[in-house]
């Protein structure tokens, strides 16, 4: 029997129940920190988005099976709540039933008129008919029971750089801390002021990351649902790096880094993610999420791959139809050989200026 799915506007007032059915569901279901209910309260508290509706999915038996929070935006478009600065959006669902899940939310939208377009991230399995859905490949590291089996688990040369790093960052003073709670404010700051300026030197500008996330992420903090915890590295009195982790259960997830491209020469996000790796094994967890994007340090880290499916559904409508060609274009861009050389060459081009300006590979 197909799922059954129910939808309601969700007011403050109502936000009592569902924070407990939220995290009821929760309670059995390992989801990433980014579907909890502390994260996306904290989400909807700063973001203050417009109108959100809650999805309720049942089973033939009336039980509750999944949960999904939905932002309603202009042009009928509805995204899974936590936009723009949540890279994991969709439904609280154990993962042997996210594939029917996805299928009755799918179904449930074709019932609609008011919509053009519905946007989220699967967690695994997917079944949307119709819809588009694209590959999005994620990384993850399985950790060892010692830091030192995880230096040897890397290629011998990777294992010598890294040791050689850490060497030049302790020799020269650098040290790294961690925070939680309150105490991670200062380094939540720093996370945001350096992350913007290593992406200003490489000509780029990274919008999301600004005042609005910064309190987000501290009240995140100070609630602890999910524990959030800032790494930092400091030398001479000045914090040159840091890392936002996240953790859920015996899983942790990294957020993102910020470093100081003068610090360059200290590697300090190389030395801070190493902090974070270190500091996960010590605490017995045996997942580092990694995140989306294939970068090479995550590769050098001994990242495994896997896929999530980035999922868009459109309705017949208009609007919707518009929507999808639209989409269906920009696939076609992204993965075009002729550009994808072209962005590869552009890239490059990029480091080179980056590296003849002084500012040598800080990772």
């Amino acid at each position: 029997m197909p799922l059954h799915v129910e939808a309601d506007f969700l007011p403050s007032a109502a936000a009592d129940s569902a924070r407990e059915e939220w995290e009821e569901l929760a309670s059995h279901v390992s989801a990433s920190p980014y579907l909890t209910w502390g994260w996306l309260e904290s989400w909807m508290r700063v973001y203050d988005p417009r109108r959100l509706l809650c999805l309720r999915l049942t089973d033939g038996n009336g039980e509750l099976v999944g949960l999904g929070l939905i932002e309603e935006c202009r042009l009928g478009v509805l995204r899974f709540a936590g936009a723009p600065i949540t890279p994991l959006r969709g439904l609280l669902v154990t993962p042997e039933r996210e594939r029917e899940a996805w299928r009755a939310t799918t179904q449930w939208l074709r019932q609609r008129r008011d919509w053009s377009l519905l946007e989220g991230v699967a967690a695994g399995a997917c079944e949307a008919p119709g819809a588009l859905l694209t590959p999005v490949h994620w990384f993850q590291l399985r950790l060892p029971a010692t830091f030192e089996e995880f230096l040897a688990a890397r290629a011998a040369s990777r294992r010598r750089e890294f040791r050689r790093r850490l060497r030049v960052a302790e020799r020269e003073g650098a040290i790294t801390l961690s925070a939680m709670g309150e105490k991670a404010r200062a380094g939540i700051e720093a996370f945001a002021r350096l992350h913007t300026a290593r992406a200003q030197t490489k000509g780029e500008r990274h919008r999301v990351i600004d005042a609005r996330l910064v309190r987000m992420l501290v009240e995140v903090a100070v609630r602890g649902a999910p524990e959030l915890r800032v790494f930092v590295v400091e030398h001479e009195g000045a914090t040159i790096g840091a890392a936002v982790q996240l953790d859920n259960r015996r899983e942790t997830w990294a957020y993102n880094t910020g470093f100081d491209p003068a610090a360059a020469h200290l590697s300090p996000g190389l030395v801070v993610r190493l902090a974070t790796v270190r500091d996960s094994i010590d605490r017995g967890v045996e997942r580092l999420d990694l995140g989306p994007g294939d970068f090479a340090y995550k590769r050098d880290f001994g990242g495994e791959p896997y896929t999530r499916l980035k999922v868009d559904v459109t309705s017949r409508s208009f609007a919707g139809r518009v929507m999808r060609e639209r989409l269906r274009s920009e696939h076609r861009l992204r993965n075009a050989p002729l550009l994808r050389s072209g962005v590869m060459r552009w890239r490059a081009l990029r480091r080179v200026r980056y590296e003849r300006a002084g500012n040598l590979d800080g990772r």
